[in-house]
């Protein structure tokens, strides 16, 4: 699965292998990387800033976990083009990219999963969908 665009020419949804590729190819001329995923990113690209925020797929997300990942899209975003990524970039990611969208009022939640599913396979975890859900109620 290559690295999918959203609705937003600044944000892009990857797994770990697309971020991984950026070490020796950078088409889309990503600035930053944020890993959800519980491992590190092996290969990095020295252009890059690479930010971890490591978030589990099987419990769920505390909101201010999910807080620090939307806080580092934002801050980073303004600056260039932002690759969120977990292992395989159809769960955390996804789930983030989509409630990011939602957060700063382009669309709802669930719309920006249609959208994204348009280019890559989402499967969000139980534990992802009921974080997301929980979200709105504990900030």
């Amino acid at each position: 699965m290559a690295i999918s665009g959203t609705p937003f020419e600044r944000l892009f949804v990857g797994g770990l292998r697309d971020a991984e590729r950026l070490a020796s190819a950078n088409p889309l001329q990503i600035a930053t990387v944020i890993n959800l995923s519980l491992e590190q990113s092996m290969r990095k690209c020295k252009e890059i800033y690479y930010e971890h925020i490591p978030i589990p797929d099987d419990q769920v997300v505390p909101a201010p976990k999910l807080d620090e990942a939307l806080m580092a899209i934002t801050q980073h975003i303004r600056g260039g083009r932002v690759l969120v990524h977990c292992a395989a970039g159809m769960s955390r990611s996804v789930g983030v990219a989509g409630l990011y969208m939602h957060v700063v009022g382009y669309t709802t939640f669930e719309a920006a999963l249609r959208t994204i599913a348009q280019q890559r396979e989402v499967d969000l975890s139980p534990a992802m969908k009921r974080s997301i859900r929980n979200y709105p109620e504990a900030i």
